[in-house]
């Protein structure tokens, strides 16, 4: 488990294990119903056990995701996983709200940009709403060779990952 500090907070990060499920159920009750919705593009609720395994369904290697934990539990979550039949890899993250807008959701995703490429993993692809400035400039902020696509007020990027991220 490696530490980063984040303002004058620290936060423990590690990867997400199959017995999580109990902290994804906490972390879910730390995020806005805005945060939700921008995050899965529609409204969830309350995750039950199926949401749960799937969000915990992780092998380490096509799936996998990075928590930074805090005093109250998961303060933040990045993951991607492999799209059946495509080869490519979708990335997502999700940060509680009192921690958007301090840089954990960058940290998560060069961290994990770091891990997919040490896998061999060279590129992600995120979808997001047209609106969502800071999905934007965190994809920007991880690969200036990023590229977009909008269709209908969604964005697709593609993101090539730097060797060093």
């Amino acid at each position: 488990m490696a530490s980063a500090v984040i303002g004058r907070q620290t936060v423990k990060l590690r990867l997400l294990e199959p017995g999580d499920a109990n902290l994804i159920r906490r972390f879910y009750w730390r995020l806005s119903q805005e945060t939700i919705y921008r995050r899965f593009m529609g409204p969830v609720v309350p995750p039950a056990d199926d949401l749960c395994r799937r969000l915990t369904d992780v092998d380490h290697r096509d799936r996998d995701a990075l928590i930074a934990l805090d005093a109250r539990g998961i303060a933040g979550v990045a993951r991607y996983a492999m799209v059946p039949g495509e080869g490519i890899y979708d990335v997502a993250v999700v940060v509680a709200d009192e921690w958007q807008g301090r840089g954990l959701g960058r940290l998560l995703m060069a961290r994990l940009g770091h891990i997919a490429r040490l896998r061999g993993i060279t590129r992600f692809r995120a979808t997001m709403f047209g609106d969502n400035r800071r999905a934007l400039a965190l994809v920007r902020g991880l690969s200036p060779r990023a590229t977009f696509q909008y269709a209908s007020g969604e964005i697709e990027a593609d993101i090539p990952l730097r060797a060093h991220a």
